[in-house]
């Protein structure tokens, strides 16, 4: 992959983990948008499927309202964007806090 993301395949999942400590220079550069081209060929060339109506992003963020909103493109459309996900049987909201996994 590159220095800012790295994958975790689980079965049949694959998750794509991507940080970055300066927004604007990281969504200028277009990294995520990168780095999902390059799943989605790796795929392509080894005959899976992207499935983009299980395909989510999700901004992690401290604050309760995120100051960026993210531009993912797959299949020149933007990628949903999502505020809740289980991860690993474990429930996670965009602000990582234990809330959701607790009621859970």
């Amino acid at each position: 992959m590159d220095k800012f993301s790295h994958t975790i395949l689980y079965a049949d999942d694959t998750n794509i983990i991507a940080a970055s400590t300066n927004y604007n220079d990281w969504q200028k550069k277009k990294e995520v948008n990168l780095t999902l081209q390059f799943i989605f060929e790796w795929f392509k060339i080894n005959k899976l499927v992207l499935n983009k109506n299980k395909t989510f992003g999700i901004n992690f963020s401290f604050a309760e309202t995120p100051t960026h909103t993210l531009n993912i493109i797959l299949y020149n459309q933007n990628l949903s964007l999502i505020k809740l996900i289980k991860f690993l049987g474990i429930h996670l909201d965009s602000n990582l806090s234990w809330k959701l996994h607790i009621q859970k």
